[in-house]
């Protein structure tokens, strides 16, 4: 009995670690905590949105960023197909506005893409190049929307990735984008996205 417990205790490693690689099989990517992020939206004051339909429609992805002027917070959201067009909402609610009142915290550079993807739900993610901000170690490398809908590219390092999952495509190395929890439970509820 004794030599069965100690065999089974000698195994004990590669069984945990074998449970462990198991459980992580479909498991979403891991959250970005190198820049903070912090974004709400009160979908009772802004029931339509280009941001609610990038977290309800598959394959619409938009951008987003925060600034302050004219006295409040705006949050301007540009799709892939009105990128002349952005829509500009004024933050008004208090919980809305106090995510912003120690800083404008929406990643390496107040920029985030926001969409709805197949396998993974609502997915957002940092709108600037992860393999150039460690290589030039700069904050200002802003994605592109890509010919193809579901992708992205940088147009400093020309990797491109996509939005379904957030890894690099067409077999460049590099990281995968930075990518923050989104939390949506339907209409007339707060849309947040951080980490």
């Amino acid at each position: 009995m004794k030599k069965a417990i100690k065999n089974i205790l000698l195994k004990m490693p590669a069984i945990v670690s074998a449970l462990t690689l198991l459980a992580s099989c479909g498991a979403e990517a891991p959250v970005s905590r190198t820049y903070p992020c912090r974004f709400y939206l009160d979908t009772r004051i802004h029931p339509v949105s280009k941001l609610i339909t990038a977290v309800t429609s598959y394959n619409y992805y938009v951008k987003t960023t925060v600034d302050y002027r004219s006295g409040g917070f705006h949050v301007v959201t540009y799709s892939r197909d009105g990128q002349n067009n952005p829509e500009d909402l004024t933050l008004t609610a208090q919980t809305e506005i106090y995510a912003f009142t120690g800083g404008i915290y929406l990643g390496a550079n107040k920029s985030i893409i926001v969409g709805l993807t197949n396998f993974n739900g609502p997915v957002a993610y940092d709108g600037m190049c992860p393999n150039c901000i460690e290589q030039y170690a700069s904050v200002d490398f802003p994605l592109s929307w890509n010919t193809t809908v579901s992708e992205v590219k940088c147009n400093k390092c020309k990797r491109t990735y996509s939005l379904e999952t957030g890894t690099i495509t067409g077999g460049n190395n590099g990281k995968p984008l930075m990518r923050y929890l989104v939390n949506y439970t339907g209409p007339y509820s707060m849309l947040r996205i951080g980490n």
